[in-house]
């Protein structure tokens, strides 16, 4: 939803508020990245608690000071924080499986990120936010990851976004 000259973003139960808690413009943004999922793809997370690389082929439609090499973002601006949300709705072929996302940084979880969700049944689909402020520098690379707490559960996702601004 949007408001001219302005971004906002969605948070559950609060309603809307303004990037930063100020009023940011689109031209004062350092980078900016908006992506969707077009090619679903099944994570099997082999051991439960083990982060697997979300499988989903993604389609930028915008990317300012971010290069995009196999799904992964890669920051070309200037240093700065960055906004970072993925959202999409999954489905598991397991029964009662907890599943994590979260955004990782250069290889590393960032810790704030992860975000768990119940799918009770293989025939529910369930949504996730995974939303994180992330310091973030030239080359640092931002992907998304998933677990689950059952060894051997495939997820999938229905549909997902992910974007980024950096201020």
């Amino acid at each position: 939803m949007r408001k001219a000259g302005y971004i906002l973003i969605p948070l559950v139960l609060i309603g809307f508020v303004l990037i930063g808690q100020k009023t940011v413009f689109v031209s004062d943004a350092r980078g900016i990245a908006f992506a969707y999922i077009t090619t679903p793809a099944a994570t099997t997370t082999t051991n439960a608690g083990q982060y697997y690389y979300f499988a989903s082929t993604f389609t930028n439609e915008t990317a300012v000071n971010f290069g995009v090499v196999s799904d992964t973002l890669t920051y070309t601006g200037m240093k700065g924080m960055a906004q970072v949300m993925f959202t999409a709705s999954l489905t598991t072929d397991t029964n009662n499986t907890e599943v994590t996302v979260a955004i990782k940084k250069n290889g590393v979880v960032e810790a704030n990120s992860e975000m768990t969700v119940e799918i009770s049944s293989t025939t529910d689909i369930m949504p996730i936010v995974v939303w994180d402020l992330i310091a973030i520098n030239p080359g640092d690379n931002l992907s998304i990851w998933i677990k689950s707490d059952k060894a051997g559960a495939v997820i999938t996702p229905v549909k997902g976004t992910t974007s980024a601004v950096i201020h």
